[in-house]
């Protein structure tokens, strides 16, 4: 008989490697700044990240509160931005207070945050014109549990 796929993982690993990951879906979504809702957050279908992928992400990990490599993570944001035509944020490491603010929200000891700047509306077709109004949708989750036997036997 064939093996179930992803049959060396605990189901429900395996159910969170399909795409099952219903237990962290984040419940405070910000989108430019403004906590919404996750049931609330929508972008419109003329944004340029969802029209063209436009956009640039990074996603870190909170260990105790305290957020991982965040001035390498915003950095490299603004960066990626830039680089593709969107005008990254003046201050990024304004950024800091919402990643500790989405981490508190989360409720969680450690969280994996993950901030995406889209070039926003703009106009439709192919352009290299530096966009100025670009949009800024953040969230936290909890991290994926780690099997119980990474502890005894190792990854």
């Amino acid at each position: 008989a064939p093996r179930a796929a992803n049959a060396r993982f605990p189901r429900r690993l395996a159910r969170e490697h399909q795409g099952g990951q219903v237990d962290r879906v984040p419940t405070v979504v910000r989108i430019d700044g403004e906590p919404v809702a996750s049931d609330q957050a929508t972008v419109s279908v003329f944004d340029r990240g969802f029209l063209y992928g436009q956009a640039a992400f990074e996603t870190l990990r909170t260990y105790d509160g305290v957020p991982f490599a965040v001035e390498a993570h915003l950095e490299r944001l603004a960066y990626s931005a830039e680089h593709i035509g969107i005008q990254p944020p003046e201050q990024p490491r304004g950024l800091v207070g919402e990643i500790l603010e989405l981490h508190r929200s989360s409720g969680h000891r450690d969280s994996v945050v993950r901030i995406t700047l889209t070039a926003g509306r703009g106009p439709l077709g192919l352009s290299s014109t530096m966009l100025a109004s670009p949009r800024r949708i953040s969230w936290a989750y909890p991290p994926p549990a780690k099997p119980a036997h990474w502890w005894t036997e190792g990854a």
